[in-house]
């Protein structure tokens, strides 16, 4: 079913569009986080937005590793597979980190009603 390489432009679009939906989350997680109030505590409100990128971003990498695994089950040839073998890797990487760390509260102060462990004055 999967004969040639055009079944690789699915994946290689998701790929860009997950790099795309990563620069602009992260470009808003750093303008949230590198206001700083000149004590050491990191300022600047919840953004909801960053949660729903990071929910599409989710959704991506996962629609991403089911075609990257079909389209390994169905490749007809060992050079295709090969090639998708090697998409599905980073992809995978990505996913156990940097998805791990933000599900499983690495961002700590993105969340309503997130307080400061900063004292004030």
């Amino acid at each position: 079913m999967v004969r040639s390489l055009k079944w690789a432009a699915i994946p290689a679009s998701l790929i860009a569009l997950l790099v795309v939906l990563m620069v602009v989350r992260i470009q808003k997680v750093q303008q949230r986080a590198t206001l700083w109030t000149g004590d050491g505590c990191k300022s600047g409100p919840y953004d909801p937005s960053e949660h729903t990128y990071l929910v599409v971003i989710s959704a991506v990498a996962a629609l991403l590793v089911l075609i990257l695994g079909v389209q390994i089950v169905l490749a007809k040839t060992q050079i295709f597979r090969v090639l998708m073998i090697t998409l599905l890797i980073p992809v995978l990487l990505f996913g156990s980190g940097y998805l791990f760390f933000v599900w499983t509260g690495g961002e700590s102060n993105n969340h309503p009603g997130f307080v400061s462990d900063c004292h004030a004055g």
